[in-house]
Parts: structure tokens; sequence; C-alpha cells
């Protein structure tokens, strides 16, 4: 069963009996697909696996992997579907990673 026949199903059951028609169930089904889905495809349109991010950020996908869920941890970004962690596009710059080791010091830029 899916989320939508999930909702209609719930939504069908509190409906006095005289309104449990197989035309409102069919009615609510089309109205739940037709404002649900166009969501899901736009969110699932804006968000980068860790694979992209790894390739923008220049790491390998573990070290990707690690930061994503370091990020998720301290500032709550991100989410973890299945095995591996997804970001907004639009995060990936704000949550580049630091370059591994110690900063340049003043006297070496000299």
């Amino acid at each position: 069963m899916n989320a939508i026949s999930y909702i209609v199903d719930i939504v069908y059951a509190r409906l006095p009996p005289l309104g449990r028609t197989s035309m409102v169930k069919s009615t609510l089904t089309q109205a739940l697909e037709d404002q649900i889905v166009p969501i899901v495809d736009m969110i699932l349109e804006n968000l980068a696996d860790t694979e992209e991010m790894s390739i923008r950020w220049g790491v390998g996908h573990r070290q990707a992997q690690k930061h994503c869920a370091n990020i998720h941890r301290e500032y709550g970004v991100g989410w973890k579907i299945g095995r591996t962690w997804h970001l907004l596009r639009k995060d990936i710059e704000t949550y580049k990673p630091k370059a591994p080791g110690r900063p340049p010091s003043e006297e070496s830029e000299r």
C-alpha cells in the first residue's frame, strides 16, 4: 500500500456512511496525486546525493558521507535516505568541508 492509498483510507473511514462511495474515494485519490506528486518531484529535483557532493567538494565518497553525517548532527541539515546522505543543492557550497591540515601561516605566505 502506498502513502496516498493509506491517507485516502484514513479519510474515507472517517466519512459518514452516506458519504462513502467509490466516487468519493477515487476523487480523493486523484486530488492527492495531483497535489503530492509534483511536490515530491520538486523536492527530489533539488536534492544532491553524496556522489554528487563528493565530486563538487573534491573528496572521496566515504569522506562526503562522513561530512554529511557530521553536518546533520551539528546543524540538522540533510537527510539519510537508504544508505546515502542527501543535501539540498543550494546547501552544497555552504557546508563544504574545510581543507585538511593546518591553515597556512602568515610567514609561509610571504
